[in-house]
């Protein structure tokens, strides 16, 4: 089965990655660090990484930097979620190799179709 690589560490949202998942048909693994992301999908190839670009303490554009220069890994869709009002943040992750960034509302939404997509 396909797997989401989540980097999560509010459980509201955790929460929503995961029961999108489970209705995608997808499992989930979550990490707390660019360096965890980076190994386990290096270790077994996700099927997308979704990230909450507003967790503290984790530099989500260093990771899409990262993801997107590993030649393994580039081929491999970026999901962000952002709160609406960070327009700022959301043009940095696009920028730095994010492929979608949506609102968190967007993300609670129509979180299975998101992850189903990658």
């Amino acid at each position: 089965m396909a797997y989401v690589l989540a980097v999560v560490k509010d459980l509201f949202f955790a929460v929503k990655v995961s029961d999108g998942a489970k209705r995608a048909g997808r499992s989930v693994r979550t990490v707390a660090s660019v360096e965890q992301a980076l190994a386990t999908a290096l270790v077994e190839r996700p099927a997308m990484l979704v990230a909450d670009l507003n967790c503290d303490g984790v530099d989500m554009l260093e990771l899409a930097r990262r993801w997107k220069a590993d030649e393994t890994l580039c081929g491999v869709p970026l999901l962000g979620f952002v709160p609406h009002v960070r327009e700022d943040r959301k043009r940095a992750a696009l920028d730095a190799g994010f492929d979608r960034v949506v609102a968190r509302s967007t993300f609670s939404d129509r979180a299975a179709e998101l992850l189903a997509a990658g």
